[in-house]
């Protein structure tokens, strides 16, 4: 019984091995898609971002920017495109969830409302 035990636990060890786990977190974590009508391409959302990439896209003349929550240990990014379709709409995708709250006041929606209408492509 033992040394099935120990095979069992070497053979799981090897399938679920730490990259496994990896790329199996990433996809469980929450992915959120935000289309929105702008002549920005940073909308206040009320978190604090950090720019640390940029790159083109193929079929597109505006580029990808990716940026990462400033707050310690929160592991949320975003990433921005302008769509070439239509080029008053900003794609803002959302990946992981916060680990703090909101860093801004947002007891007023307002500011943020001003700088975008809701996209919906119903």
């Amino acid at each position: 019984m033992i040394r099935s035990l120990t095979w069992l636990e070497k053979t799981l060890n090897a399938v679920f091995t730490k990259r496994w786990w990896i790329m199996f977190l990433r996809l469980a974590v929450a992915l959120v898609t935000v289309k929105t009508r702008s002549q920005v391409d940073i909308i206040d959302d009320g978190y604090r971002w950090r720019k640390y990439g940029q790159k083109a896209v193929k079929n597109s003349k505006f580029p990808r920017s990716y940026y990462r929550c400033t707050y310690q240990e929160c592991n949320v990014k975003k990433q921005v495109q302008r769509l070439s379709k239509d080029e008053g709409v900003v794609v803002t995708t959302y990946e992981g969830t916060h680990s703090h709250l909101i860093e801004k006041s947002t007891d007023n929606f307002e500011h943020i409302l001003t700088q975008m209408q809701i996209y919906s492509s119903c």
